[in-house]
């Protein structure tokens, strides 16, 4: 009998274990696939959260972004650096960090998911609370029979390039396409409501790059309100649909709905204060805001980005950053 399971061992459900673990619950992570792993993803990331997981490992960093919509272009200089991340490396210093708290981790598939019970090809584990950090196919979501409405499709190149801007293409519509640098590739690709092909060309004839290699198709919800609780089983992640309204990036706020689900699944267990839903309002201060601005970055004429240029270089990649760059827009909230 554990005291927490936690279906998956990406970002959000190793956070999540090496969280509780130093917390002193014992805590077994159930993940399918043996780390290092491959996973795609653009992979870039606020470098303020290094505050909250310490020195992780991390390919480029990046002061500047060049913003593109319609035949606009604007350089903006970033309040805080995004920095780009390999996927295989982050997730490994994720998942070891949640080992050395004292977290157990089998590579097991999760196969069934019943009351306290988590079934597997090989075991059957028990636990008190049951986390879905399993991706956006989550089988502890399928149990829990939540559905999510809203969700991005993207396809993704991995480059061999060496290039030095950070690019972002807006639109047209809502989608955008991502050029980042790492070391020695750039994660090129293209996500949105629709085919992300059609904003990956656009971008592609402008910088003249032919795509070459495996290309990589993926698809997962992004917030909105909704449940990510019932009876002894919590959401986080991508099966919590914790993606941002803005961007769709996952890593960051995936790792803030585990650091707060963290919170209260210890004062549940140690306190016996209610397992409820009311935790993931602590990201409507974030979310909501992000929420309001998507329809402004997607739709509004590009004089919206000259508006908005010094607050958004005032405030993005800070905490609270959308709230505070909308606040600056239209004034008090």
């Amino acid at each position: 009998m554990y005291d927490v399971i936690i279906v998956g061992g990406g970002p959000s459900g190793s956070t999540l274990g090496r969280l509780l673990s130093s917390k002193g619950f014992d805590v077994l992570i159930i993940e399918k696939r043996k780390f290092p792993r491959y996973k795609v993803c653009a992979g870039a990331i606020p470098f303020i959260l290094s505050e909250l997981i310490g020195d992780f490992p991390f390919e480029r960093r990046f002061d500047h972004l060049t913003l593109k919509k319609g035949n606009r272009s604007w350089q903006l200089k970033l309040a805080a650096p995004i920095v780009t991340v390999k996927r295989e490396d982050f997730d490994c210093y994720l998942l070891n960090m949640a080992t050395d708290a004292g977290a157990k981790v089998v590579f097991e598939m999760a196969r069934r998911v019943k009351d306290n019970y988590v079934h597997t090809g090989n075991s059957t584990y028990e636990a008190r609370i049951i986390v879905g950090a399993d991706g956006p196919f989550s089988i502890v979501r399928k149990t829990m029979g939540i559905q999510y409405p809203r969700w991005i499709e993207t396809v993704e190149w991995e480059l061999p390039l060496r290039a030095e801007d950070f690019i972002v293409s807006i639109g047209p519509g809502a989608g955008y396409t991502w050029f980042w640098p790492k070391k020695s590739t750039v994660a090129f690709g293209a996500g949105g409501f629709k085919d992300p092909k059609r904003w990956a060309i656009k971008l592609r004839e402008e910088l003249e790059i032919e795509p070459c290699g495996k290309v990589y198709h993926y698809r997962y919800p992004i917030w909105r309100e909704g449940i990510r609780i019932k009876k002894n089983m919590i959401l986080i992640g991508d099966a919590g649909a914790f993606a941002s309204p803005i961007t769709a990036a996952g890593i960051y706020s995936g790792i803030l709905s585990a650091l707060v689900a963290g919170k209260m699944i210890e004062q549940h267990l140690k306190f016996q204060k209610p397992f409820s839903d009311p935790y993931f309002r602590e990201f409507h201060k974030n979310f909501m805001p992000a929420k309001i601005l998507s329809w402004f970055f997607y739709y509004a004429p590009g004089v919206f980005i000259d508006f908005g240029k010094r607050s958004i270089t005032r405030y993005f990649g800070l905490k609270d950053c959308y709230y505070k760059i909308l606040k600056s827009l239209v004034g008090n909230l």
